[in-house]
């Protein structure tokens, strides 16, 4: 009886955690349909338990509403989670001046991290 109480309690913990997972994707899916605001909280829900795309997913929506300091704050966040396209946005603000001091170093810094991890484009933008 005891280990099947432990059994179904892994069950669920595992299914629980599975779930979270995958939210960052919940997110894109539900901004997909059209329910923005549904979005928003599973995302801001995704990257509280430190999902990269759901962090992403809040960078791009405030820097579609110009919001550019507080989406700085979330691509920060997932490039520190080494999702590539984070750390290009990023990069990209910092180049630009977009919600942060334009400083090219730290542009540079976060295009080789995007680069290292993968994402093409910004290997293009390091300097040769």
């Amino acid at each position: 009886m005891r280990n099947q109480m432990l059994v179904l309690l892994f069950l669920y913990l595992f299914s629980s955690s599975f779930a979270q997972a995958a939210t960052g994707d919940e997110a894109v899916a539900k901004h997909r349909e059209g329910k923005l605001v549904e979005a928003v909280k599973i995302a801001q829900a995704a990257c509280d338990e430190n999902d990269a795309k759901g962090c992403f997913y809040l960078g791009f929506k405030f820097q579609q509403e110009t919001q550019l300091e507080q989406a700085n704050v979330y691509y920060e966040k997932a490039c520190g989670l080494n999702f590539a396209v984070g750390c290009l946005s990023l990069a990209n603000n910092f180049r630009q001046g977009l919600g942060v001091k334009k400083d090219m170093q730290v542009s540079i810094k976060f295009y080789q991290k995007a680069c290292d991890l993968g994402e093409k484009l910004a290997c293009t933008r390091l300097p040769r």
